[in-house]
């Protein structure tokens, strides 16, 4: 990569194939998680969204959120907060198929792609991170997940409506006491 500016003294900024590379992983990866970041969970889910429509398999969309994280950051600190944040990640890393696609949304909250999953699997394997998220902290900082489900076609057949319908029912079980899942409305 060269530096073009106007100005003809300006050297050329010369970066190595190693240290692109890095640079291209930066920008799709959070680096604090090491999941995707949301920009590339949408590049590749649109993909399996188009996958699921030509063969006409399922696929299920997921939201994560950690219950009563802000406790954490207030009373432990952000580093322990990060770390809660990280062992989270590397649950979901332990507990997801080399094909499911995990992000971070933002924050405290996750996103998941199930491809060619029904929405009883799904319900499954979120149940059985939700557990072991739950089985981890439960003495530490009683920080629990919340979980909303959304499938293709029945709750959406978008990313977008998948993402909204997702977000509707992980709202209903935050708003229904929290550490538990919920699945949208065909």
């Amino acid at each position: 990569m060269i530096n073009v500016a106007p100005d003809t003294h300006s050297q050329p900024v010369v970066i190595d194939r190693e240290q692109l590379n890095l640079l291209l992983q930066f920008s799709r990866i959070d680096s604090m998680t090491g999941l995707y970041n949301l920009c590339t969970f949408k590049s590749v889910m649109e993909k399996e969204l188009a996958l699921a429509r030509r063969s006409g398999k399922p696929l299920v969309l997921i939201m994560a959120d950690l219950d009563n994280f802000k406790s954490v950051n207030d009373s432990e600190g952000h580093q322990s907060g990060d770390n809660v944040l990280r062992q989270v990640a590397q649950i979901f890393n332990d507990n997801l198929r080399e094909m499911d696609i995990a992000g971070r949304y933002g924050g405290d909250e996750f996103i998941f792609g199930l491809p060619e999953t029904d929405i009883v699997s799904a319900i499954e394997i979120t149940e059985r991170i939700r557990e072991k998220v739950e089985a981890i902290f439960c003495d530490h900082s009683a920080t629990t997940l919340s979980i909303g489900l959304a499938s293709y076609p029945g709750a959406g057949t978008s990313l977008e409506t998948l993402i909204t319908a997702a977000d509707r029912a992980l709202y209903e079980a935050k708003s229904t006491g929290k550490n538990r899942l919920k699945a949208a409305q065909s």
